[in-house]
């Protein structure tokens, strides 16, 4: 277990890990890191249910770009697992630090919790028939 006070807040949906962040602004190096850490064991947890883990970020104001950073690992490190990473619910002023950075195109992103619930749901389904 991570020492210190938890900064991702996780709950099931389904097959589905979803996750928050529980502090609105990722602004240091160390807290990003501790942020990320907590985020790829759920990501290896995920693994179990069939590795899908959707990012709610409503309630993230702000993140660095050692955060950002983080994000890119993130989605690697995950592919590579073999999970599916989703974000979700970004506020405006993310979206734009993201679109600024080009960073936009490189995550899947939804617009709603339920959006992007709903895509992994088309990917259960598409599992099925091809099998």
């Amino acid at each position: 277990m991570l020492e210190g006070k938890k900064l991702v807040a996780w709950e099931i949906h389904g097959d589905v890990i979803v996750a928050r962040f529980t502090v609105p602004r990722i602004t240091e190096m160390t807290q990003a890191e501790d942020a990320f850490k907590e985020m790829q064991t759920l990501a290896q947890q995920s693994i179990r249910m069939g590795g899908k883990v959707l990012l709610n970020l409503s309630n993230m104001q702000f993140m660095s770009s050692t955060g950002l950073a983080r994000l890119v690992d993130l989605r690697k490190k995950t592919t590579a697992m073999g999970v599916h990473l989703r974000l979700c619910s970004l506020t405006p002023l993310l979206t734009n630090i993201l679109k600024g950075t080009g960073m936009l195109g490189i995550l899947d992103i939804h617009p709603t919790q339920q959006d992007a619930l709903d895509a992994f749901k088309k990917i259960q389904h598409e599992g099925k028939k091809s099998d």
